[in-house]
């Protein structure tokens, strides 16, 4: 989990001061921030949206990848509705696998473009080996052991 990184003093001096300004002040610094006139006289609006273009500003500044990986979440989430999908793990053709399950021992061997190799059949995932092999839904990295179990705690934090 990577720490956020803080801002600068300033920033946040200046964020803390919004509500203390005089509202012609407002209207200039919001000028200065985003070329145009604000579009309305509510302050509680024209303060939240100063304080958000001030952050983002100095977050451009300490991490550049920020933005941009907020911005492609953002983009996923208008066209498919939802948070785009964790990467694949890459797994290295001429891996092994061997997992003992049900009195069995099961082996694996990963093939070129990510195929799997069980007992002389091909498979598209680890996934659905483990599923085919225990008879439930369950996932494959963890099955064959690419992720260990998070606590309910770790989950929580992660969200």
């Amino acid at each position: 989990m990577n720490p956020q990184p803080e801002l600068p003093a300033s920033v946040l001096e200046q964020v803390s001061q919004l509500p203390d300004l005089p509202m012609p002040e407002i209207r200039r610094l919001w000028l200065k921030l985003f070329a145009f006139d604000a579009p309305t006289h509510n302050r509680v609006f024209l303060e939240r949206r100063i304080a958000y273009q001030l952050q983002e500003n100095a977050y451009k500044e300490i991490d550049p990848e920020l933005l941009e990986r907020n911005r492609k979440a953002i983009a996923a989430l208008i066209q498919y509705g939802c948070k785009p999908a964790r990467a694949r793990i890459q797994l290295t053709p001429g891996t092994v696998f061997n997992r003992e399950y049900g009195g069995r021992n099961h082996q694996v061997v990963v093939l070129p473009d990510q195929l799997l190799m069980y007992e002389g059949q091909v498979y598209n995932s680890l996934t659905q080996l483990a599923e085919m092999i225990t008879g439930t839904q369950c996932s494959g990295p963890f099955f064959f052991g690419l992720k260990s179990k998070r606590s309910k705690s770790d989950k929580r934090r992660k969200t």
